[in-house]
Order: C-alpha cells, then sequence, then structure tokens
C-alpha cells in the first residue's frame, strides 16, 4: 500500500491477512486511490493477536501522521482487532461494503471511526459486536453515512457523531445519516453539537436506550440552535424514549412513526428537555399507543390531543397503530390498512428521494411516514 499513487486501483485477492494496513499517500479530487476486494473473493483482515490499537489506518505515526484524502476502501471482512478497526483522519474518504465485527470488545472499540475529516462517506457497511460505538464520526463535517447496518454494540450506539469529548465543544455541520438500520445497541443515535444535519429513513429498534439522543457536555453550551431535520425515520420499542432531545433547539420532526416507548411513566415517544423545546416543528408523525405522557415538553406531559391544542403541535399528525406487515420477526413494512400510508409532508426538498429499500419517495404521488414507502406486495 505505501507504493500506492493518486488513480492507483489495488485488489484484495482472497485470503485471511493478519497485518495492520497503513497508508502513505492520498488520492486526489479526480484520482481517489481504490482498495477493493477483486470480484467473486472473500477477503478477511483478521487482528487476532495483534496489540495494533488502530488496525487500519489512514493518519497515525505510521502513515506519516498526515491526513489521508481521496482513498476508497471496498468491500472486506475485518474481525477480531484489538481496538479500532477502521481509523480515519481526512477528507473525502469512502469506506464501503464492508462487514466488520469483534472490534475491541473489552476496549471501547469502533468498527468505523472518521476523525477531522470532511466530505467522507461510510456507505453499505455492516457493523457488530464492538466495545463502544459501531460508527463514529468525530470532529467532521458533511459525513455521509448512509445503508448501514450497526447492531449488537451493547455498550453504546449504533451511529455516534460528535465534537471529541477531550476537544474543544464546537459545532459540527451538514451531517447525514440516512437509511440506516439500528438494533440491540445500547442506544440507536447519537448527536452532540451539530447543526444543520439531516437524520433520515432509518430504522431504529430494539435499543436499550434511546432511539435518538440529542446531547451536550458539560464543558459545552446547554443548549444549541441545531436547525436538524429528523425525517421519515422507524423509532420502534427502545428502551427509553423514541426520540431524546436534551439541548437541541429549531428542530424540524416530520413523517416519523414513533411506537412503543410508553410502557412506563418514564419513557415517551417524544422527549424534549426543559431550555430545549424553542423553535421545533413536529408535524405528520405517527405515534402508537396514545397516552397521557406520550410527548415530555420541558416539563408538562401530554396525550397526543394535547399536543395538538396546548403546544400547536401535529396539526396533520396522527395517534394510530402504524399497523407493521410483521413487528414479531422485525419486518416492519406497511400493511395496506396503514394509517402511516400518504400522510406524509412532502420532504423532497430535504433530499429524502429513496426508502430504507431503495425505492423511490413517494411512491404513489405522497409520501408515507416511516423508513420504508407502501408497497402492493403480489398474492
Amino acid at each position: 500500500l505505501n507504493q500506492l499513487q493518486p488513480g492507483d486501483t489495488v485488489f484484495g485477492r482472497e485470503g485471511i491477512y493478519t497485518n495492520p494496513l497503513r497508508m502513505s499517500s492520498s488520492g486526489l479530487n479526480d484520482q481517489a486511490i481504490v482498495i477493493q476486494v477483486f470480484p467473486g473473493d472473500e477477503v478477511i483482515i483478521d487482528g487476532t493477536g495483534s496489540t495494533r490499537e488502530k488496525f487500519i489506518d489512514w493518519k497515525g505515526s505510521a502513515s506519516n501522521g498526515v491526513n489521508k484524502n481521496h482513498i476508497v476502501f471496498d468491500g472486506f471482512i475485518v474481525r477480531n482487532v484489538p481496538r479500532w478497526a477502521i481509523w480515519i483522519e481526512g477528507d473525502h474518504n469512502v469506506i464501503q461494503n464492508c462487514i466488520i465485527y469483534n472490534c475491541g470488545v473489552s476496549t471501547k472499540g469502533v468498527g468505523i471511526l472518521i476523525r477531522q475529516g470532511n466530505r467522507n462517506i461510510i456507505r453499505r457497511n455492516e457493523v457488530s459486536n464492538c466495545g463502544w460505538n459501531g460508527i463514529n464520526a468525530e470532529n467532521s463535517s458533511y459525513t455521509l453515512i448512509e445503508y448501514n447496518v450497526s447492531r449488537d454494540n451493547v455498550l453504546h450506539f449504533g451511529i455516534n457523531i460528535f465534537p471529541n469529548t477531550s476537544d474543544a465543544q464546537v459545532m459540527q455541520t451538514g451531517n447525514r445519516i440516512r437509511n440506516n438500520t439500528l438494533y440491540n445497541n445500547l442506544g440507536g443515535i447519537y448527536t452532540r453539537y451539530q447543526k444543520n444535519y439531516d437524520i433520515s429513513g432509518n430504522l431504529i429498534f430494539n435499543n436499550q436506550e434511546n432511539g435518538i439522543f440529542l446531547h451536550r457536555h458539560h464543558e459545552g453550551p446547554a443548549t444549541y440552535r441545531a436547525d436538524g431535520r429528523i425525517l421519515n425515520n422507524t423509532i420502534v420499542n427502545n428502551g427509553y424514549s423514541g426520540i431524546r432531545n436534551n439541548s437541541a433547539t429549531h428542530l424540524t420532526i416530520l413523517n416519523n412513526i414513533i411506537s412503543g416507548h410508553t410502557v412506563q411513566n418514564s419513557q415517551y415517544e417524544v422527549f424534549m428537555n426543559s431550555g430545549a423545546t424553542s423553535g421545533h416543528q413536529l408535524n405528520h408523525n405517527v405515534y402508537y399507543p396514545d397516552v397521557d405522557n406520550i410527548v415530555y415538553w420541558g416539563g408538562p406531559k401530554y396525550s397526543f390531543s394535547e399536543l395538538r391544542s396546548v403546544r400547536g403541535q401535529e396539526s396533520a399528525g396522527r395517534a394510530a397503530d402504524p399497523d407493521f406487515l410483521n413487528p414479531q420477526i422485525q419486518d416492519f413494512r406497511l400493511k395496506a390498512s396503514s394509517d402511516a400510508i400518504n400522510m406524509g409532508a412532502d420532504v423532497g426538498g430535504y433530499g429524502v428521494w429513496r426508502d430504507l429499500m431503495g425505492i423511490i419517495r413517494p411512491h404513489d404521488g405522497q409520501f408515507d411516514a416511516g423508513a420504508l414507502e407502501f408497497i402492493m406486495l403480489d398474492t
């Protein structure tokens, strides 16, 4: 890899490899360096027995300590690494089509970590059984995280975007988390000090704590203007709230299905912390079940009708069973009888053009709520 130059492509061939990977060069804007698996081969990078914490490293001392840019890493299996499977610092890099598991199970390991970089892409990977987060974007802006599966990362979150805890807590901007599947983690998605971002089209279910958690740090401001958008997610049966907002103001929350978080009095479909209730728009969302504490709003708790009459939210929202096809086996497609069909706002202007399965939105003229557009199945 140290001999690669801008525009080069190298293929990994069938086999199990145990050496850490380092890069000494970057690609260029129109000449990326591409590292990919040869079609039809299975290439495994195995860190069993290694002490190298950053196993695939696009910056560390072994990579000249310089940010690496315009590199594509495509199609590998990475497993059993001591801590961080893929650590990248730089811009315009792509990590895609990889399977990553058993990362730093006892050392707060992460499957894919992007740090101090802009316009990186993390796409169509499956990340599981990491000792901390499945996917991190730290101190980074304009990151695209899409069509990944992040599961069974039971000590922290499926996806986490934030300023690193040891760094200044400054705002990051323009990050997009869309069309990912997140389950059996401690929490689904965590964000801190983000602005002008999108969380859209994600399926988030059966996590131990919150589905989506918008938070702060004790060394940063207690609240911040986010101008964030939470659109067309299906958020079901997480252990705490569906959406918990501790610190962000000015959120646009549209076209989501939020269900199954009100079993106990401490759980809500949506939780807005005291001091973080201004500038929000909630509409075209589906809530279920409709109980007295469906939403927490800076102290008061509201049923759906009270959310509408007292807070002036959800004029086009619904409190109804979303009528999933078979939720017992995690099939969250909609039945033809679902109230979530054709009740969504037009969010194409926010870049919501395809659903979790890649179906063009809207499918039949009007947006459905949730991560999956209704498609009539053949019988």
